[in-house]
């Protein structure tokens, strides 16, 4: 299995299905999609599916949270979400018990967490971004050690960390930039959200801190406080780093996604400045840097297939060498390697077509 962008999809074969966001199927596992797919796929926002892997078809990719676990806890934010626009109380309940199906998934998951901002469910961005910063937020809380009900505490944080902006409907709907007196109205969501939750006797104070400083950073240039170092309670930490990749590695109106290699360069040069070192150094050692199944191109010019992780050195997987951009064959030779230049949505031309001749993968 591997990820592949939707728009480069047709004629292969879905490994996952693709859930809408009411929880209907949109298409079946086992799919070949057509053009007609494809475009059906975008229009709904599904940039990127799970297909099966021509060369390698036994390579599994274990997600570190299931589609129907995301898209339930994407709909308990979005009650929540409504309800604070309503001025109603947030249905708590719903909400921990998402960030309990989140967080159990992530505790029992040993592998390196799967890229999830890749295969989107078809739903609205700002309930997406809340869930994956649940779940990559209780990913660094796992690895720092966090006991069950502290992870819980950190998911509800987590899932509602931006539900002040549920107050300015008119600011996030907005289409184009913000004017400077909005941006600095913006800044205030922190505050506004972390009163919504405070006030709510079901929701823990914990939980309400993260709403409060996911944008204090670690050398006091954050925002509202302008809080620095160990006044910034752990939570807020982990969210920072949580939310602060999920914000490079998902697209943007205004840019594609970052490859989660070029992400974890940047959080590594945010380390000791806007986030915590050690919380950065444990991040980037519990996600894929190069997710299982990707085809990959090296620097020497062959392509390869990523078949495992190394959890110590997650920028060097393990890769099945098979090819090389002229088409030329090798024997699939597993290596451990840091010397990949970039992923490639598929196999190179020549090569595909080497492969084909050679019965290796089959015609489309």
């Amino acid at each position: 299995m591997r990820v592949c962008p939707t728009k480069k999809a047709a004629g292969k074969r879905l490994a996952r299905s693709v859930i809408g966001p009411s929880g209907g199927l949109l298409l079946a596992a086992g799919t070949v999609l057509t053009s007609q797919h494809v475009r059906a796929l975008l229009r709904r926002g599904v940039r990127a599916v799970a297909v099966e892997q021509d060369l390698f078809p036994g390579i599994e990719v274990s997600e570190t949270v299931c589609a129907e676990t995301q898209r339930d806890a994407a709909e308990a934010v979005k009650r929540a979400w409504e309800a604070v626009r309503r001025n109603d109380a947030i249905p708590a309940g719903a909400v921990r018990r998402a960030a309990e199906a989140v967080a159990m998934e992530v505790r029992c998951n040993p592998d390196l967490g799967f890229v999830l901002s890749a295969v989107r469910m078809a739903d609205e961005f700002t309930y997406k971004h809340l869930v994956d910063v649940c779940v990559y937020s209780l990913v660094l809380g796992k690895a720092f050690g966090l006991g069950w009900d502290d992870l819980v505490r950190l998911g509800v944080g987590a899932l509602l960390h931006d539900i002040g902006k549920a107050r300015m409907p008119e600011l996030t709907a907005k289409p184009g930039p913000l004017s400077e007196e909005e941006r600095a109205r913006m800044k205030e969501h922190p505050e506004i959200g972390f009163r919504i939750l405070r006030d709510n006797f079901e929701i823990s104070l914990l939980s309400a801190h993260v709403a409060l400083q996911h944008h204090e950073k670690w050398d006091g240039s954050g925002y509202p406080r302008g809080l620095k170092g160990s006044e910034i309670h752990e939570f807020g930490l982990v969210a920072a780093v949580a939310d602060t990749w999920c914000a490079l590695v998902s697209e943007r109106p205004y840019r594609k996604a970052m490859h989660p290699v070029e992400a974890a360069r940047i959080l590594m040069d945010m380390a000791g400045s806007a986030l915590e070192t050690g919380l950065v150094r444990k991040f980037l050692l519990s996600v894929a840097w190069y997710p299982t199944g990707s085809i990959v191109l090296l620097e020497d010019g062959r392509v390869g297939v990523v078949t495992g992780q190394d959890p110590d050195f997650p920028e060097r997987p393990e890769v099945a060498v098979v090819a090389d951009l002229s088409g030329r064959i090798f024997p699939a030779e597993r290596v451990r390697t840091s010397k990949i230049r970039r992923i490639l949505p598929d196999w190179p031309k020549k090569a595909k077509e080497a492969l084909r001749d050679l019965g290796a993968i089959p015609a489309s």
